[in-house]
Formats: C-alpha cells, structure tokens, sequence
C-alpha cells in the first residue's frame, strides 16, 4: 500500500479480517463449551466413582452425560445459527424488494420497441 492509496484501500484488510472474526466468533465459543462440559461430566465420574467405590459406572455415566451435553449444544448453536441465516436472507430479500420499487420497477434495460 502506497501512502497516495485512498483510506478506503489501506483499511479493507482490517475490515475484512474483522467481518470474519465476528463471523466465527460463535464457533470458537461452541468449542470452549464442548470443552468445559465434556470434561467437567468426565471428572465429576471420575471422583464420585473414587468417592463411592462403584468404579467404573459413575465414570461411564459421567461420558454418556457429556455426550448428552454437547449434542444439546450442537443442537442449540445449530438452530441459533439457521435463525440468524434465515433472517439474514430475509433482510436481503427486502432489501432488495425495495430497491426494486425505488427503481420503479422498469427492469435493466428500460422499455423495449
């Protein structure tokens, strides 16, 4: 980039990388979630089958748990994600629309003869 370059050229990498940060900002969160809940299921098995003696069944519950959790959570980010698509979708279709209207409907190539 040369110092002449218009501010809009020098910033559209900053903007760019920033779009696409808050775009995949949901699915950094959805991994620390399926984290935090696999293991914390996995350890709470883990040191409740050492404090009641019933090793390995409240260790196999506490994966079973886990699996539960993060499919509930996959289940949940996924639905989220498809409402924020079909709004997004819906808003480019009005848009649209009314940029039609505004254009008075009269097509690309105006009137033909």
């Amino acid at each position: 980039m040369t110092p002449g370059e218009p501010p809009d050229k020098r910033n559209a990498p900053v903007r760019i990388f920033g779009s696409s940060m808050r775009e995949a900002g949901p699915y950094f969160g959805l991994g620390i979630e399926i984290t935090i809940s696999m293991v914390f299921f996995l350890l709470l098995g883990y040191f409740a089958d050492g404090w009641f003696g019933t090793s390995p069944w409240l260790l196999i519950t506490g994966i079973v748990l886990s699996v539960v959790a993060t499919g509930a959570t996959l289940y949940r980010v996924v639905r989220e994600m498809d409402r924020a698509s079909a709004a997004k979708k819906a808003e480019k279709a009005e848009k649209a629309a009314s940029e039609a209207r505004e254009d008075g409907g009269s097509g690309a190539g105006g009137p033909r003869a």
